[in-house]
């Protein structure tokens, strides 16, 4: 992106926070704003509530619409024909789910029913809240060449993508849930901030270009083949921050239920728990480069190598990460080598090679649990031999900068616990009255 581009990107996301929220009425007047409402005409001069159009390309292609404006919706139904996209040619804020006086944001505005999609051009910056997004069979539901940010959304298609980025985009607050097709593909750069992925009957986030995914929960995939959780392409960069790939399914024959790596992935303050496949790899299938920071990889299935399995161009590279509790028809962490940068906690080490590190532990009860419904992370029982033996001298991610809290938020206190979960009696997942079940 050019200068100019990341600062107009920059100023549209500012725009969406501070107004996506705000009643229209209470914003400044003027051709900034427009409306549109299942009652509206497109013949109105729709630049009030009381006179909105009928159509979202209405307002777009009126002369008066200035790139940038911000687009006021109703809670309705927006179907065009089928195959045929909504095709967003000019910089916009489309802001969606608005009640009939224009007063409340009280739901979503559904756009396509099934039938047709949202396409941002390149060159584009278009900002979305409060929008649902419904693609046909093959086609993605959100195609974007442009900029695009979306903010308390929600995409599917019955076949395609609920998102295709082939641009800029940045995801917040927002669902993938419950589609046909792949829940999220990534050709271009693309952040995730508190997003959902979920119950796709195949991968739930495919990435071959850049991708970051923070405090986001990819879970429950299920379907015929491998790579449930997260595929990372050839030459893909993808950066998993207090995030969660959980109880994501195989029931073929396939590699990775939860993550396959073929590109350079991180995994930092994050788990991989629950997941299970019938090939190698049930919860990572590494044959890129994998560094995980103070992550726990649990309660994994696979036939080798139930926790990660390893391939020979594959390199894994961990530190203050839990490996525990995985199976292939036996207790099994990993199959492959690992590069340990210290204070490690692997429960079983057979058919692993690890290149040891200081403070590493082996062959150890980890006393780590799995997830549940109720939580995304692996809580550590209270004598866990992770708590307290992380790096003595802090545990930091990637860029050497301090760890202060778990993937809950708690904060990390004293010398830091080894996974991605702090053991705090305050905050304590799991209840002890008949040690050592018995869960929230």
């Amino acid at each position: 992106m050019t200068a100019i581009n990341i600062r107009r990107f920059a100023l549209f996301l500012c725009i969406i926070i501070i107004l996506v929220s705000s009643s229209p009425e209470l914003a400044a007047a003027g051709q900034g704003n427009w409306y549109v409402a299942r009652t509206g005409d497109n013949t109105n001069d729709c630049q009030s509530s009381i006179t909105p159009c009928a159509t979202i390309e209405a307002v777009i292609d009126k002369n008066s619409f200035v790139p940038g404006d911000m687009i006021f919706i109703d809670n309705g139904e927006y179907i065009k024909s089928p195959g045929v996209n909504l095709i967003i040619k000019k910089d916009v804020i489309l802001s969606g789910g608005w009640n009939p006086t224009f007063t409340n944001q009280v739901s979503y505005t559904d756009i396509g029913g099934g039938q047709s999609g949202l396409e941002i051009e390149a060159g584009v910056t278009a900002a979305i809240s409060r929008i649902s997004v419904f693609g046909m069979e093959h086609d993605a539901a959100i195609l974007n060449y442009g900029s695009l940010i979306i903010d308390r959304a929600r995409a599917e298609s019955y076949g395609g993508q609920g998102i295709y980025n082939l641009g800029n985009a940045r995801l917040q607050n927002s669902q993938f849930n419950g589609s046909l097709g792949m829940g999220i593909l990534n050709s271009g750069v693309m952040s995730m901030t508190n997003i959902s992925v979920s119950g796709h009957n195949t991968t739930g986030i495919g990435n071959s270009g850049v991708m970051t995914i923070t405090h986001s929960i990819i879970s429950k995939q299920f379907g015929w083949w491998g790579c449930r959780g997260i595929g990372n392409g050839y030459s893909a960069k993808l950066t998993v921050i207090d995030s969660a790939i959980i109880q994501n399914t195989s029931i073929y024959p396939g590699i990775g239920g939860g993550v396959c790596n073929y590109g350079t992935a991180t995994l930092i303050n994050s788990t991989v728990s629950g997941n299970k496949t019938r090939g190698e790899g049930g919860g990572i299938y590494n044959a890129g480069q994998l560094f995980l920071f103070n992550s726990t990889i649990s309660h994994n299935a696979g036939s080798i190598g139930g926790g990660i399995y390893i391939t020979s161009t594959g390199q894994v590279t961990a530190v203050n990460t839990i490996l525990a509790e995985n199976w292939a028809f036996a207790k099994n962490d990993c199959s492959g080598e690992i590069h340990s940068l210290g204070y490690n906690l692997v429960e079983t080490t057979d058919q692993c090679k690890i290149i040891p590190g200081e403070g590493d532990l082996f062959n150890f009860n980890a006393q780590v649990f799995p997830t549940t419904n109720t939580y995304a992370y692996s809580p550590l029982g209270r004598g866990s031999p992770a708590i307290n033996n992380g790096d003595p001298m802090g545990c930091k991610d990637k860029w050497q900068i301090a760890i202060t809290a778990d993937q809950r938020g708690v904060l990390r206190s004293g010398r830091c616990d080894i996974g991605a979960y702090e053991y705090d009696s305050a905050n304590d997942s799991l209840k002890y009255l008949f040690f050592p079940k018995i869960f929230r």
